[in-house]
């Protein structure tokens, strides 16, 4: 059985109050009565309304709603224009709702699905597993129930779907990791400094965690990894030590692990994928490593973490970090 998105249902979007409404009373049946209870609040700020106008356009989106269990810890806040932003993040383009099966197959999502979410317009979710499990950076949430309300798919989830954080928070901290942690790659990046495109003098740390890229795919070495590479040239030159972290960043596009496709680094190195049996990998140049955590969904791009540094630069690569940052 194939998941479709299923557009033109039968009822028409949300375009007024009246239409909240219905919704809300038709969403409260299904016992999803806290999270309904919630879109009053969040109507009313900034947020909430670019929600409503987003949602107003048509029904091909689905919703990822929080259990009342879930929302134990929000249904009390007063901060209403975050509450909205978190609800946001919950809301994707696409209806998934499956009408003859009342659920979202998990095996027409064999690796990794992705959805734009309605947070700026900008995030991304991901969704794998079985039974259907949505992934983010802090946690997996997994699906329990499936609905259609006034046309909108609406799938229970049993947590909060966390908003990314800044990439320098998921390289800090080892909560985010399996095994192999990036605390070093995290230092080297914030020990390297270039010019930036609006005159600012930052660390490369700084360059990734803020607005200067808004999608971007690191490859983050792995502590163990960087240390190999520290030991055998320890006095590699400021400018090198940029270039080489540098080497690690594909910016202008987000490459998740069922979307690598050849492309470029900040150095102007190819980059290239290959899957087997034994794993995923990336090839830069002549070196080639193991993908040993992917996924790792930042604010405004995504990580992967590998085994090997990518430390080779194109024979005809003859320009510095800071333009290679200005062509971007």
């Amino acid at each position: 059985m194939k998941l479709v998105p299923l557009i033109g249902l039968v009822l028409g979007p949300l375009s007024v109050a009246a239409d909240l409404d219905a919704f809300m009373a038709e969403l409260s049946k299904t016992g999803l009565t806290t999270f309904s209870s919630l879109l009053p609040s969040i109507a009313k700020t900034a947020a909430g309304k670019s929600l409503i106008n987003q949602l107003s356009t048509s029904t091909n989106f689905s919703i990822f709603a929080p259990t009342n269990e879930a929302l134990q810890g929000l249904k009390n806040t007063e901060d209403y224009e975050d509450l909205a932003k978190i609800i946001s993040y919950h809301i994707v383009h696409g209806n998934y709702y499956h009408a003859a099966d009342q659920c979202l197959f998990a095996e027409t999502l064999p690796n990794v699905t992705l959805a734009r979410t309605l947070l700026n317009a900008s995030e991304n979710e991901t969704a794998s597993g079985k039974p259907v499990k949505i992934i983010s950076t802090a946690r997996e949430t997994t699906v329990q129930a499936a609905y259609l309300v006034q046309g909108y798919a609406v799938f229970a989830v049993d947590q909060i779907i966390t908003i990314p954080p800044w990439l320098s928070t998921i390289l800090k901290n080892k909560n985010y990791y399996t095994k192999n942690t990036t605390s070093l790659f995290a230092t080297a990046l914030d020990n390297a400094y270039t010019d930036l495109p609006d005159g600012k003098h930052k660390s490369l740390l700084q360059y990734l965690s803020d607005n200067y890229l808004s999608g971007y795919t690191l490859f983050a070495p792995s502590t163990d990894a960087l240390s190999k590479l520290t030991s055998t040239f320890p006095e590699m030159k400021p400018d090198e030590w940029r270039d080489i972290l540098l080497n690690h960043v594909i910016n202008g596009t987000t490459l998740y692990t069922n979307t690598f496709k050849p492309s470029t680094a900040l150095t102007g190195q190819s980059t290239t994928f290959t899957t087997n049996s034994s794993g995923t990998y990336v090839t830069s140049g002549p070196i080639t490593a193991k993908i040993i955590q992917a996924n790792l969904i930042a604010k405004n791009g995504v990580a992967h973490v590998i085994d090997t540094v990518l430390r080779r630069l194109p024979d005809d690569y003859d320009c510095g970090a800071s333009k290679a940052i200005e062509r971007c």
